[in-house]
């Protein structure tokens, strides 16, 4: 098993320009003097870097993100599941964020808990994630044959690979939510938008996964953390929106009487300080 997640732990996130550091405000629980961290009593305060989900418009991260994976971890902490090394944050404005440098632990309680159960819990805790012993040294000669070894091999994927990596298994989430919910049956099959593309829920959802995969499209933060992506193909707008039932929508935009005559406008006109809860299209 890997380690435990505490104040302090960095993550990172492919649309932030820095570390995210996880602040722990109470914890019965610590280790190496840190409070361990569980699904409810930690968040990330600001800034953390610039959010670059609309590259051409960095602001500053104030991430609003919730724990979609605790992880694997074999204690609770207060009640709930300890945060492993494993788990990630979805944030409201797209990005998946996911641990850098976890905290090592041996957990141990405070007074709160009952001396049999602390025991217990530091015992079971220690077993799991006790410091592996330093190794021996190696002869010189030995040293410097695995140091060659070393240099013949194929560069390892980076940190922004395996970040990708995570985000498009995000997206993947996002994009079946959105096609199981309201979007295909409404825009698709109701109000019959992307004529002769798209005929299946399953093309539709696998739509919805290219634009969310590729970062060249188009983005801006709504109210509420929401976002808004464009895409061009199809003249089509995809609302991510995590809080509602359905995660989202995605449909092609009628012109706005008197101000556009173009599908691309109603994106154009979506501004960040306006809110759009009643634009007739996401809630109903």
């Amino acid at each position: 098993m890997g380690n435990l997640v505490g104040d302090g732990t960095e993550f990172s996130c492919p649309f932030c320009t820095g570390k995210l550091a996880l602040k722990v405000p109470s914890s019965s629980t610590t280790g190496d003097s840190k409070k361990i961290a569980n699904k409810g009593n930690c968040f990330f305060p600001p800034p953390g870097g610039n959010c670059i989900v609309i590259p051409s418009a960095p602001v500053p991260c104030t991430p609003a993100a919730v724990v979609t994976d605790p992880g694997q971890s074999p204690v609770t902490v207060d009640g709930m599941p300890a945060l492993g090394e494993g788990c990630k944050f979805q944030c409201a404005k797209g990005g998946l964020l996911t641990v850098s440098s976890p905290t090592q632990t041996i957990a141990k309680h405070d007074g709160a808990a009952s001396a049999a159960k602390a025991v217990v819990d530091a015992v079971a805790v220690s077993a799991a994630f006790a410091s592996t012993p330093p190794p021996k040294d190696k002869p010189e000669e030995e040293k410097k044959e695995e140091q060659k070894k070393e240099n013949t091999k194929a560069p390892a994927p980076t940190t922004t690979d395996s970040f990708n990596e995570s985000q498009k298994e995000q997206n993947k989430k996002i994009a079946e939510r959105i096609s199981n919910g309201h979007a295909y049956e409404k825009h698709k099959l109701t109000e019959e938008e992307y004529p002769g593309a798209m005929r299946t829920r399953k093309e539709f959802k696998k739509h919805i996964e290219r634009i969310l995969n590729d970062p060249a499209k188009e983005r801006k933060l709504l109210p509420k953390g929401r976002t808004a992506i464009w895409d061009d193909d199809l003249s089509t707008v995809i609302i991510i929106h995590p809080k509602s039932k359905d995660g989202g929508t995605m449909f092609q935009p009628k012109p706005i009487p008197d101000k556009t005559t173009n599908y691309r406008g109603y994106f154009d006109n979506l501004k960040e300080s306006i809110e759009i809860d009643n634009h007739g299209q996401l809630d109903e």
